[in-house]
């Protein structure tokens, strides 16, 4: 895509990178809030090993959410602004209206498909 797009049909890479790594930030702290949970109650209720295994799974998780904010934050920062991608090509497959709000603040009125999981863009 090229700067004389419609802004309205086109979203900036770069700060959709940066959205996207702010977003990544909180869902590894509401990763770690729901592990410090689980383990808080840990002592006064009897685990099976695997279930102890799933709560130390979320530690993983929590790191790898970290991680991919990083990433997308450094890579945000490496590229040109000019780069453009249409909305509807990368915000077409995603079903959360709040997190398509999160990415892209001035998003175009929407209709959801829920019986498909889409998003069709006006």
């Amino acid at each position: 895509m090229n700067k004389d797009s419609d802004p309205a049909e086109t979203i900036e890479l770069r700060a959709t990178l940066e959205r996207l790594a702010e977003e990544l930030n909180r869902m590894a702290a509401s990763a770690a809030q729901v592990q410090d949970a689980l383990s808080f109650g840990r002592p006064t209720i009897q685990l099976s090993p695997q279930s102890v295994r799933d709560i130390q799974a979320l530690d993983t998780i929590t790191q790898k959410l970290e991680d991919l904010a990083h990433f997308s934050l450094a890579a945000a920062h490496a590229i040109p602004s000019a780069i453009l991608l249409e909305k509807t090509a990368v915000f077409g497959g995603l079903r959360l209206h709040e997190l398509v709000n999160t990415l892209d603040p001035y998003v175009n009125l929407c209709k959801s498909h829920a019986d498909q999981g889409g998003v069709e863009w006006l």
